[in-house]
């Protein structure tokens, strides 16, 4: 009997520190949007939530365009409009902004650095 109440407690334990560290924030911003057109900002909705092991961030442009990153323990997804992307790396970047863009490159998309 005394392992399983010390098996739960421990359980409880790691379920416990794990909710702790979890939860999610969301905003509106301004995303900046680099195609054939040129550059503009568009409002953007963007929800980020994460825990101990995993991150996903989701942004929803007002003309229909999104971001979807995924990053888990065992799993990495990012989908640009719905079809897979690209992070563009932060050596390239300036004034922290995070950049997610098309296979093709033709649509990128940018926000500067968000806590919520």
């Amino acid at each position: 009997m005394a392992k399983i109440i010390k098996g739960f407690v421990a359980g409880l334990a790691v379920g416990w520190s794990n909710a702790c560290l979890a939860g999610c924030g969301e905003g509106t911003e301004q995303c900046l949007v680099i195609s054939e057109l040129g550059e503009r900002w568009l409002s953007c909705q963007i929800r980020i939530c994460a825990n101990a092991n995993e991150y996903s961030s989701d942004w929803q442009l007002v003309d229909g365009s999104s971001v979807s990153l995924y990053r888990g323990a065992s799993e990495q997804r990012l989908l640009v409009d719905g079809k897979h992307g690209l992070e563009l790396p932060n050596a390239i970047l300036k004034d922290d902004l995070s950049c997610f863009g098309t296979a093709t490159l033709d649509r990128v998309y940018c926000t500067k650095a968000i806590s919520y």
